[in-house]
């Protein structure tokens, strides 16, 4: 997994080499803090990589079985083709799972149950220049952004342009992702309201300016990590 986030950092730093700087500025940390945040998930927990779920039929006890959501965000269920069930909760996965097997004429009980047995750790993704890109665990639910880039090393002082940062997150209310290009300089670590991050945010600290974030991230973000959540729009 640490080669699979170099080999994309080096990536995504030598693209955003080649692009030049506008000399732009950019809202600083706090003066994005509250439009970020109003995008935070408030509702029931949605299924991740890592997840284990358990399926009950109590009329059928021999077809009761467990399944764990691969890093891919999909998972094979009991006489069912593998579906995508990263971001569904587990209310919409029970509607699915049942309308899915009665589609395939598997007489399933009414009292069809399934069960989240074992959460996985939810992380935030830091890439760029910091010294340690990857994986961020997002710890009893709270975590900041830049504690994200703390706990990933820190950003790397002769090269990163904080000023120019880029948060891109899934917002399943909207059905799209959301892009915020950031001034996370030194000079707005102080004071004011922090941005809070939830589970599959990306961060990434370039080393110089990125000319236009939408087709830098279509080019560099959806077509290259496989952050579950993330479904290109067409």
């Amino acid at each position: 997994m640490n080669g699979f986030f170099a080999r994309i950092t080096r990536q995504l730093v030598f693209s955003a080499s080649v692009v030049l700087a506008m000399g732009c500025s950019f809202p600083t940390l706090h003066e994005l803090a509250s439009e970020i945040n109003a995008t935070l998930e408030s509702g029931p927990l949605r299924l991740g990589p890592g997840d284990r779920i358990e399926v009950r039929f109590p009329r059928r006890t021999e077809w009761d079985h467990s399944v764990t959501v691969r890093a891919d965000g999909r998972a094979s269920f009991l006489f069912l083709d593998e579906m995508s069930v990263a971001g569904l909760t587990m209310e919409s996965l029970d509607r699915t799972l049942t309308e899915a097997y009665q589609d395939r004429g598997v007489m399933v009980d009414a009292d069809l149950t399934i069960n989240l047995v074992e959460i996985a750790p939810r992380n935030a993704v830091v890439m760029g220049e910091v010294n340690t890109p990857g994986p961020v665990p997002i710890e009893g639910g709270r975590l900041s952004f830049l504690e994200a880039i703390g706990r990933a090393g820190g950003p790397i002082k002769e090269t990163a342009l904080l000023e120019e940062a880029v948060l891109v997150r899934w917002v399943p209310e909207e059905g799209q992702q959301r892009v915020w290009h950031i001034n996370a300089g030194v000079d707005s670590w102080q004071g004011g309201t922090p941005i809070l991050l939830q589970a599959h945010d990306l961060i990434f600290v370039p080393n110089t300016g990125i000319d236009d974030v939408d087709i830098w991230v279509d080019q560099y973000i959806r077509q290259m990590i496989p952050i579950p959540g993330f479904v290109p729009i067409n």
